[in-house]
């Protein structure tokens, strides 16, 4: 049977200069709710480009990684009136925190970017399948949304070696998608990173 994590914010300060240290915060549970409830739905948008994008791939018999998807992600809310000592709620609080919970995965992480970096440096078939993802998504959005922090871990997938994304971060237009979401300005630095491989070429991105 499959192992569950349950997860949650620690701090909800997504200012780019903020202390990545900082733990334990003070932040009210609607607070936290609505960007966990983000979150989530970062992974179901993340699924939607993606299987948008290998369809085109499939359209134009453009080769690349297929054997990798987005984490799934489930939403758990705490009842009652004694919140768990690992929600950090203080007893006043009359909502109970959400979690997100998804399949307990493996610790290796490979990285393709950051919040704030774009690199498109690797050359491998899996890179450049993420790399050319992030631009489809971009465009396929009407240039209003780029994925960001884009990393995984190598999990079974399809029955094959795969790579399942966790964790995506997005930079929208109106700066309104979560926690991470930086605007229009790392949209911009999104254009200025990226370098086209041979995937977005043949797509004609």
């Amino acid at each position: 049977s499959s192992i569950y994590v349950a997860k949650r914010f620690f701090r909800l300060d997504d200012s780019e200069d903020a202390d990545s240290n900082i733990t334990n915060p003070k932040f009210d549970a609607h607070s936290h709710n609505v960007q966990i409830q983000a979150e989530c739905s970062r992974l179901s948008i993340g699924k939607w480009f993606l299987n948008a994008y290998y369809e085109l791939c499939r359209a134009k018999a453009v080769d690349v990684d297929e054997a990798i998807i987005f984490s799934d992600g489930y939403l758990a809310q705490e009842l009652g009136e004694n919140w768990s000592p690992a929600s950090g709620m203080s007893t006043y609080e009359t909502e109970g925190i959400m979690w997100l919970i998804e399949k307990r995965r493996p610790t290796t992480v490979i990285r393709f970017s950051g919040t704030l970096q774009h690199p498109s440096s690797k050359k491998d078939l899996r890179s450049s399948t993420i790399y050319a993802f992030a631009h489809f998504a971009y465009g396929y959005s009407n240039f209003t949304v780029v994925f960001a922090d884009l990393q995984g871990t190598p999990s079974r997938v399809k029955g094959s070696d795969g790579l399942i994304i966790f964790d995506p971060m997005t930079h929208t237009v109106d700066g309104k998608s979560g926690i991470g979401d930086f605007g229009e300005h790392r949209i911009t630095s999104f254009i200025h990173d990226h370098v086209c491989n041979n995937i977005c070429i043949r797509l004609g991105l």
